[in-house]
């Protein structure tokens, strides 16, 4: 299993780990960042065979392979996956992660419906106004004013890539809402704070909405659900058979959040 990633340096490197079975149980572990020169599908094959030969891996051994869905990694013709199988391991199938096909399915979907990819917008920019230290310090004044014995919590950022960061941001906007109405009316109505700030929120509580606590309530509870099968996913003991289970029953799951019975409960 290999990725490009660029490190805190702004430095691109290429993670390798290997998967195999001992003693009838399924190991995986992380083997080695390789600088990279640049990001063409020839050069990531190459760093993989310096590795699996620093190794002592011999590619006729390995089975499989696996990738995002990048061009340059998945490509039919000038991918990572077929140049390894062209010229290392003839044997070794391609396989698309399941948890990343899961997120991008999931985005995917969010995107094309427009209220719900409002309300995701939206959010983003509630994080983004609540990240300067002034709102913040508001925020968090508030929460220990209106929950003393709860713990104090920042709004999260959403990422594209790990739809379990959406679940966390749902669940501590929920959790917190109203310390953030009272930020946000604070702010909009105080002689302090600048025109621009005031306006933006001003703007954020013109738009929240009863669609948009509906929305809330809804990704929190839905979002948790596939946060769940997300992490199994990820679990370095799993193979094929439970992770195509699980998929089955997410969306077993989400159908039957079609149901009356769980709309009245929303």
């Amino acid at each position: 299993m290999i990725d490009e990633s660029r490190d805190i340096s702004k430095k691109e490197q290429l993670s390798v780990v290997v998967r195999y079975v001992y003693k009838n149980n399924i190991q995986e572990e992380f083997w080695d960042f390789v600088w990279l020169h640049n990001l063409k599908a020839k050069s990531l094959k190459d760093s993989l065979c310096t590795v699996l030969r620093l190794c002592s891996i011999d590619p006729r051994n390995c089975v499989g392979q696996t990738h995002d869905g990048a061009s340059v990694m998945s490509g039919v013709n000038l991918g990572v996956q077929q140049l390894v199988r062209e010229e290392l391991a003839p044997q070794a199938v391609y396989i698309h992660c399941y948890n990343h096909r899961l997120n991008l399915i999931i985005v995917d979907s969010v995107k094309s419906v427009r209220l719900a990819d409002s309300f995701i917008r939206l959010l983003e920019e509630t994080y983004t106004f609540m990240s300067p230290h002034t709102p913040r310090e508001i925020y968090l004044a508030k929460q220990k004013e209106l929950f003393p014995n709860k713990q104090i919590r920042s709004l999260k950022r959403l990422s594209d890539t790990r739809w379990s960061c959406q679940y966390l941001s749902c669940k501590v906007l929920l959790d917190t809402f109203p310390a953030l109405i009272s930020t946000l009316e604070e702010i909009s109505s105080s002689q302090c704070h600048t025109g621009k700030r005031a306006h933006v929120a001003r703007s954020l509580l013109m738009n929240i909405n009863f669609a948009y606590i509906l929305c809330l309530v809804m990704f929190t509870h839905i979002s948790h659900k596939t946060k769940l099968v997300s992490g199994m996913l990820q679990a370095p003991s799993l193979d094929l058979s439970p992770a195509a289970q699980m998929i089955d029953a997410i969306q077993q799951e989400l159908k039957n959040e079609r149901s009356e019975k769980a709309w009245h409960s929303i």
